[in-house]
């Protein structure tokens, strides 16, 4: 089976799901799907392709490695295309964290939140993430929730405000 084939034309999640069983059956190609996502040929079979890599982080995070998941960190901090950095967000939130508090990784979420320019679903995910990095310090998130009722009154969308309530009731 040739990855690059099947994501130039997965056409829908069923097929997908067809393809994860296969993948569960062939752990060792995975490799092979997180090259895809990198390979600079097709964007449609990259983004797919990455699609598949949010379905196995959560359904086998043990299978990321410590290099793989630098990897999606990376697409994360530098990519402008939303929807892969909404998949990557998703991936970062479902593997483990490290314990040190990730500075250039806390403040492109910022960024993410912040900017109105953002999908709500790429600024929903930054914010359960950043969440997730800022929860066991005091100090960050204490400052992480001042952001978040500053940034309510700029940001209006039904999923920002769900999102947003849903980690406030967490609030200490």
């Amino acid at each position: 089976m040739e990855f690059s084939d099947v994501f130039r034309r997965l056409p829908s999640r069923y097929h997908l799901e067809e393809f994860l069983v296969y993948l569960s059956a062939h752990p060792e190609r995975f490799p092979e799907l997180i090259d895809l996502v990198f390979a600079n040929g097709d964007p449609k079979a990259s983004f797919r392709a990455l699609w598949a890599c949010e379905k196995v982080s959560q359904r086998w995070p043990e299978w990321w490695t410590a290099e793989q998941h630098q990897a999606i960190r990376q697409l994360v901090l530098r990519s402008s295309h939303t929807g892969m950095i909404r998949l990557g967000l998703s991936i970062l939130n479902t593997l483990p964290r490290d314990e040190e508090p990730d500075i250039e990784l806390m403040n492109r979420l910022y960024d993410l939140i912040i900017q109105p320019s953002y999908p709500p679903g790429v600024q929903s995910q930054a914010m359960r993430l950043l969440y997730e990095l800022v929860k066991n310090n005091e100090d960050l998130r204490y400052e992480f929730f001042l952001v978040l009722d500053d940034v309510s009154e700029q940001v209006n969308s039904p999923a920002f405000r769900a999102t947003r309530k849903n980690l406030v009731k967490r609030k200490p």
